[in-house]
Parts: structure tokens; sequence; C-alpha cells
């Protein structure tokens, strides 16, 4: 009786210690996954940070060419500084001066105010289909601040400068950029930057940043988060966020506070502050404890709904791609159905005993070489595509002088692409950066981008290609006046086999170009933007590293 007893506990405390066994391991494992999860975020979150501090140089002070500085068109700046401003939170004020706004406003930087309350009567205020979008004003303390700024780059002949300024009480940091009209850097053309409200920085941003940009990234639900990110200064002090609970899961990255690219923009770049070195803290609450068999459920609930979530994704994403690829085979039958019945019927005719007379003769050979044509277009553009999309494809990278290669390659457009009525041109600034880039798929990109542009251009007609220049890139711009693309559309316009809501009406095209010019863009270590309204037109920029700066 006792030995039963004794090996009935004996069994009862092995499967309690089992139990508890594999209770910690499962414990250990979530916690795993969830510490992996974390810091995936924080990466995450650091290039998306870093991206955004780079836009505001890149994307609109590197974006403004010589004719914009020399001749600038008030409106239209304040267009541009209004949808800037919208994209980067940061940017407290973009400023703008040059010779012909000194004769108009003397000893004044041209200062845009996107809150035109704020704006006193005297300053110019611009109007968008019937509502203000913000006012250029005259501001002589902020003025004499950056003129002083631009006085060091005249001085040291740099382009750029980047420094910290007290104005009035409050701390700022400006960030001009200084143009000269020769290649000596003796002759000023124009200044141009913005000034970023440090206070602002640190009371505000990363707050608005985690509602806003970052919300995707920390899958934010609607009545709470997956993810809490935490920014702390460094001094240590929590900027934004909640403290960090004890046995938080939690993974953490550095964020320097330096709103310009600052390993491109060395070679140009005068003062610069020492940068503050922030932290984003991602964490996650850490697993509910439990006791006996209740802990082991929980865990493995826990699991098998993260499982069945993760299921349910990759499902959902499987069946759009499923349909996608169905479209694009139904499209491919449908594109190549239509000439190749022509091209039966053609040789049927041509070889039947009725075809006597040369003329009838020429012209079905034309009707043959034209479909001919038509159904290689068609199948060359899925063999770049397999080319573009293959693991390790291979490039042919080689030193390419842009603005010479691209006015070669639309001439060529021009002469055997462009269908009638249509007006192509083609504009390069004096001193556009050298490139690296494989010349074949350099090309695939252009015509890619022309195709899309004519095939949308509408009535108008007019498409304009530009190659420039931006602090550490070389600028390629397709500009087209046509329909346009759907707000709706523009975030899936780079993926395979999409053909959006407006591309109807007969139009050719297996939702392929696009994806062919992303993927060969990416490949070289650029990176393309679009800006588009429907009923306006469109416009690419292929922004491509000066000298070369691809996934060798």
């Amino acid at each position: 009786m006792v030995g039963a007893v004794f090996a009935l506990a004996a069994a009862a405390l092995l499967v309690v210690y089992l139990q508890q066994h594999s209770s910690a391991y499962e414990r250990r494992q979530t916690a795993l996954i969830i510490q992996q999860a974390c810091e995936r975020t924080a990466m995450a979150l650091g290039a998306e940070v870093r991206r955004l501090f780079d836009g505001a140089v890149i994307d609109v002070i590197g974006g403004l060419g010589h004719p914009e500085l020399e001749e600038p068109k008030l409106p239209a700046l304040a267009t541009l500084f209004n949808a800037a401003h919208n994209r980067f939170p940061y940017v407290h004020r973009f400023f703008m001066w040059n010779a012909d706004t000194a004769k108009r406003f003397p000893d004044q930087v041209l200062i845009y105010e996107p809150d035109v309350a704020r704006a006193p009567p005297q300053d110019r205020i611009f109007w968008i289909d019937g509502r203000p979008i913000g006012a250029l004003l005259q501001d002589s303390v902020l003025s004499r601040e950056i003129f002083n700024v631009a006085q060091d780059l005249t001085v040291h002949h740099h382009t750029f400068s980047v420094t910290n300024r007290v104005i009035a009480g409050t701390a700022y940091q400006l960030v001009v950029h200084f143009s000269f009209a020769d290649g000596r850097r003796e002759k000023y053309l124009a200044l141009n930057g913005f000034i970023v409200d440090l206070e602002n920085v640190r009371t505000r941003l990363f707050e608005q940043l985690a509602a806003s940009e970052f919300r995707r990234i920390l899958n934010a639900e609607p009545g709470g988060s997956r993810f809490t990110l935490t920014v702390m200064d460094d001094a240590d002090r929590i900027v934004s966020g909640p403290r960090v609970p004890a046995g938080a899961v939690s993974a953490a990255v550095r964020a320097d506070m330096v709103f310009f690219p600052e390993e491109s923009l060395n070679p140009w770049l005068g003062a610069r502050p020492e940068p503050s070195r922030w932290r984003l803290i991602v964490s996650a609450a850490p697993a509910p404890a439990a006791w006996g068999n209740y802990r082991l459920a929980t865990a493995v609930v826990l699991l098998m709904l993260i499982a069945l979530a993760c299921a349910m994704t990759v499902d959902r994403q499987a069946i759009r791609l499923s349909r996608m690829q169905a479209s694009f085979v139904a499209n491919v039958s449908h594109q190549l159905k239509t000439p190749l019945t022509t091209l039966s019927a053609a040789s049927e005719t041509l070889g039947s005993e009725r075809m006597r007379l040369p003329e009838r003769t020429a012209e079905y050979v034309r009707i043959v070489a034209a479909q001919t044509k038509q159904v290689s277009g068609l199948v060359d553009q899925i063999l770049h595509f397999s080319r573009a999309e293959a693991i390790g494809a291979s490039y042919e990278f080689q030193p390419i002088d842009l603005g010479q290669f691209v006015e070669t390659a639309v001439a060529d457009f021009t002469a055997h692409r462009l269908r009638a009525g249509a007006r192509l041109t083609f504009e390069a600034e004096p001193a556009v950066p050298a490139i690296e880039a494989d010349p074949f798929a350099l090309e695939q990109v252009l015509v890619n981008l022309l195709d899309n542009a004519v095939k949308y251009a509408g009535e108008n007609n007019e498409i304009a290609v530009r190659v420039g220049g931006a602090p550490g890139f070389a600028v390629l711009t397709v500009r087209d006046h046509g329909m346009g693309i759907d707000e709706a559309d523009r975030p899936h316009i780079f993926e395979k086999f999409y053909r959006g809501r407006q591309n109807g009406h007969g139009r050719r095209g297996f939702g392929l170009g696009l994806t062919i010019v992303e993927a060969i863009v990416r490949a070289h270590g650029g990176r393309v933007h679009v800006t588009s309204a429907l009923g306006q037109g469109s416009e690419f920029q292929v922004m491509l590293p000066a000298g070369g700066g691809h996934d060798g």
C-alpha cells in the first residue's frame, strides 16, 4: 500500500515537473519570437527615420535645378514647399533667395509659411483651387542669420552648411544650400534650405510620427498596438512614449538627430553640429504568467493564434497574387490573340491564288511586319521582366554620361516608337554627375517610362524628359500631362501584374513595365519617386547614385 502511494506520488511529481519544464520552454520560445520581432521592428523604424530625415534635402532642396533657382516662379515654389511641408513634419520653414528676389525684396530671404493666418498683410499669399496654400514671408531676423551662414559658405567655397542657432529664444537648426553659377565656385547663383525647430522635434515630432508614418511598422490597430515605441535622448531622458516596463521584451536602435544625408553630403558640407544620438526602443509586454495547465494552454493558444494570423495573411497574399497572375495570363492571351489572328489571316491570303497584284501583296506584307513587331514587343516585355526579377541577375556596370546617353535614347525613341501627334522634349543641366550603370538595363528603364507616358499622355500628347543632378545623385525625370494616377492605385503601381483602375480603354500592357523599372533602379542602388494628380499628369523621377552605388 505504501509502495503504491509512493509510486503514485512520484508519478504525479514527474508529471508536474515535465509540465513545468514544458511550460518554461514554451515561455522561452515565445519570448525569443517576440524579441526577434522587436529587433526587426526597431531596425525598420531606424531606417524609416533616416529616410525621412534625408528626404527634405534629397527630394526638395536637391530637386531644385538651375532653371528654378535662376528664375523662380513664386506660385510654383510655394506649391512645392507646401507639399514638402506635409511630407516632412520636422521642417519648420523652407526658404529661398536669389538675385531676382533680392531686387524685389531687398535684404530678405523669402520664408515659406504654411499657416496664412500668421502671415502679415503685406506678404505674398498663394491660392490653389480657391484655398490658400501658404505665404512667402519676409523676416529680417531669420534673414540675417541665414545670410551669415551663407557668407561663411562663399568664403570657404562649400555648397552646404548645417548649424544650430538660438533665434528669439528658440533653438533652430539651419540647413543651408548655396548654389554657385560657375564650376570654380566664385560666382553665386542662389541659396535655399530649411529650418528645423529643435524644441518641436523634442516635444511633438515623434508622437506625431508614431501616429502616422510609424503606425504601419508598429502594427497599430484600433484599441491598442502590438509594439510600443519609446524615444530616449542622449541623456537617457524620455522624449516620447512610455517608460519601458520592467521585464518587457525590447530592442533598441540608434537614431542620429541629423536632418540631412550626412554621408553623401560630406564632400560639399562645411560647418555641421555634433549630432545628438537618440535611441528608438521598441517593446512588447512579457508573456502572461499562469500556473499549472493554464500556463501551457495559454502559450499554446497564443502561438496557435499567431500562426493562424500569419497563415491568414499569407493566404490572402497568395490569393491576391493568384488572381493577379490569372489576370496576367488572360491579358497575355488577349494581347497576343489579336495580332496572331491577323497574322494567320494575312498569311492565308498571301498564300492564296487571289493575290496577283503586287500592290495588294505589299500591303499584306506590311500588315505581317507590323503585327510581328507588336508580338515581338510583347514577348520582349515578358523577357525583360524575367531578367529583372531573376535572383542574382547580372548587370554589366560601366561609366555612363547620363545626359548624352538619355539624349541618344530619346532621339531613337522619337524616330522609331513615338506615335503620330505626340511631342517629346529633352533638356539636360550643364553638369550632370557621372554614374555607373548597365547600358541595356538603363535604356530599358527609359523606354518603359516613355512607353508608359505615351500610353497615358492623353489629348495633350506632350512628354518632357529632363536630366539633372542632386547632392550625391544623377536624376532622370519623365513628365507627362495626361490622365494621372488615382490615389488608390499609387501605392501599387510598382507591383507585378498590377494594372490600375485607369488602365482600361483598350490600352495594351501586362502591368510589368513599372515593375521592371523599379527592380532595375533598385539593383543600381537608386530610387524611383512618383508624383501625380488625376487630370494633371504624372512625373517619374529616377535617382541614381553619382559614381555608382549598385549592389555589386
